[in-house]
């Protein structure tokens, strides 16, 4: 069967723009101003300590504003509870690799550990955007230091760890444990500034 050369044209426009579309997909969502759209749940907002509340606006946008802050308040707790475990498990799995890995998660599920790192009222959140769309109200809420944040989990973490005995075999293991636990402390702490500060505009 022949094909004229319109028509390869044509078919060949038409390969171009579905996988357009499908390298769009994987893109981030973004407003026509360059903004991050992070009422719409991109992937930005899925590895930052961050968390979106919502109202419907019925009349009173004030009302609406402060249930979306309610209900961004109880998903940011959520949140750090969530990103206090990944950091944990990420820190063990690259830093203790030759740590045993019943000790390890005994120390990611320790509730005393975490207790002190999670409460949103002394960590400190709040609001650092709204927006209007299609009938709701959406905030954005941000830990007001993510980067001091980030530091105080590690150091809690590693301090805890470092007092057990019983975990490091030499003290060259724990040496070496707290200078790679060290960097990725440092490394975490700038890569959830950096994504906060860009989600936030500022």
């Amino acid at each position: 069967m022949k094909i004229s050369m319109r028509s390869l044209s044509v078919l060949v426009t038409a390969a171009l723009v579905l996988a357009s579309v499908g390298c769009a997909s994987d893109q981030p969502t973004v407003a026509d101003t360059g903004e991050i759209e992070w009422w719409n749940s991109p992937v930005e907002i899925r590895d930052a300590v961050v968390a979106v509340g919502s109202s419907r606006i019925i009349g009173n946008k004030s009302a609406a504003r402060n249930s979306a802050e309610v209900d961004g308040m109880g998903r940011i707790a959520r949140a750090v509870e969530a990103k206090v475990q990944q950091l944990m498990t990420n820190w063990f799995k690259e830093a203790g690799d030759n740590l045993d890995e019943a000790t390890m998660s005994s120390y990611i599920n320790n509730e005393g550990i975490t207790r002190v790192v999670t409460d949103v009222e002394i960590v400190g959140a709040s609001v650092a955007k709204y927006k209007e769309v299609d009938g709701y109200m959406y905030a954005l809420i941000v830990l007001e230091d993510p980067a001091k944040w980030t530091q105080h989990v590690g150091e809690t973490f590693k301090d805890n760890v470092l007092k057990d005995a019983t975990l490091f075999k030499t003290e060259v293991m724990k040496q070496d444990f707290e200078a790679k636990l060290d960097a990725l402390i440092e490394k975490d702490a700038e890569a959830e500034a950096a994504l906060v500060e860009r989600l936030t505009g500022g």
